[in-house]
């Protein structure tokens, strides 16, 4: 439950975020990639298109919904599906 965010910023650092996504720490890699003080350090588009190229769409168009400030509302399974396919 509770992550250091330099582990963090250093799984990001070394583009690890595609072989976390199945476990815990890849929610708090998005959270710390979007609310972290240093925004702008990694790429959030060049990240999707990892996730992407290793077969996580949903978890391509979700990232990249996240990133372009979509309200969380609307950010459903088919919309980050569709999301991932049109922006990456």
């Amino acid at each position: 439950s509770n992550c250091d965010p330099e582990l963090l910023s250093l799984l990001l650092d070394a583009k690890l975020l595609v072989k976390c996504v199945s476990t815990p720490f890849y929610p708090r890699l998005v959270q710390h990639l979007l609310a972290g003080p240093q925004q702008g350090r990694w790429d959030a588009e060049e990240l999707a298109r990892h996730l992407r190229g290793a077969g996580h769409e949903a978890e391509a168009g979700s990232l990249l919904l996240a990133a372009r400030g979509t309200h969380r509302a609307l950010r459903t399974f088919s919309t980050a599906l569709g999301a991932g396919q049109h922006w990456v």
